[in-house]
């Protein structure tokens, strides 16, 4: 566990360090494509996890055992620092820490963007899978679609890759899992609020008439192959307290 936390931590400062524009919104941001943005948020930004792993007794063999009763859909703290656990009856436990999740995010540039073009929306769709390294700490992979709308243009669409997705549940970092099973409703509370780190990687070409450059212009000849774009920033999820209310209500 101490080696999954060492390698993550060394894989966020690289991110951080690496030079960006001063220009992000404190709230929630896009980073600049290679040649059109920056983007900022113009609607809340939705970000799901949904954690369907639950703990299930199996043998010595590894064969899961039928434990008579239903398990739960979902578990709030899956803690996966040692895959296998002793329950008081003497049979093990196996911890699957895996989550899916779900991203819908919406940007818009401002008049100053660096490309000259005004008005230009760009939407996320995502979905993948994910592994909570820790209670506050998830790490995923996935990918979606994006959406280019511009004045005066068809949208254009693009297939996209999520390499990573990292969210971060701040009010959670201090205490340990046992302190906040102990504090469930706090806990609900406390992990509606999420900072996330991203980086996409838009497939195939995204070109100047994508984002409303007009033929004859500046930058009607731009064509980036494989864009990799950085945002950060803060979401409010309740998916949390939906997954407890679903659960009570099987």
């Amino acid at each position: 566990m101490r080696r999954v936390l060492t390698v993550l931590g060394l894989f966020l400062a690289t991110l951080l360090v690496s030079p960006r524009p001063a220009r992000a919104d404190f709230w929630d941001w896009l980073q600049e494509f290679s040649g059109p943005g920056p983007f900022h948020a113009r609607l809340p930004n939705l970000m799901f996890d949904i954690c369907p792993g639950d703990a299930q007794p199996f043998n010595e063999q590894g064969r899961l055992l039928d434990s008579g009763e239903p398990s739960p859909f979902l578990r709030d703290f899956d803690e996966p620092a040692a895959s296998t656990l002793r329950s008081d009856n003497g049979k093990g436990i196996a911890r699957v820490p895996k989550c899916i999740y779900a991203d819908f995010r919406f940007f818009e540039n401002r008049p100053d963007d660096n490309f000259g073009v005004p008005g230009v929306k760009v939407d996320f769709y995502q979905a993948g899978v994910s592994v909570r390294l820790h209670h506050a700490i998830g790490l995923g992979f996935g990918g979606g679609a994006m959406r280019i709308s511009s004045p005066g243009n068809p949208d254009a669409w693009q297939p996209m890759l999520t390499a990573p997705r990292v969210v971060i549940k701040p009010l959670l970092i201090y205490g340990s899992a046992e302190y906040w099973r102990k504090h469930n409703r706090l806990h609900l509370v406390f992990s509606t609020v999420k900072y996330y780190l991203k980086e996409d990687i838009i497939l195939g070409h995204v070109t100047g008439q994508d984002f409303g450059a007009k033929p004859g212009s500046a930058n009607a000849d731009f064509d980036f192959l494989n864009d990799r774009v950085f945002s950060t920033g803060f979401v409010v999820d309740i998916s949390d307290a939906l997954t407890l209310a679903f659960r009570k209500a099987r």
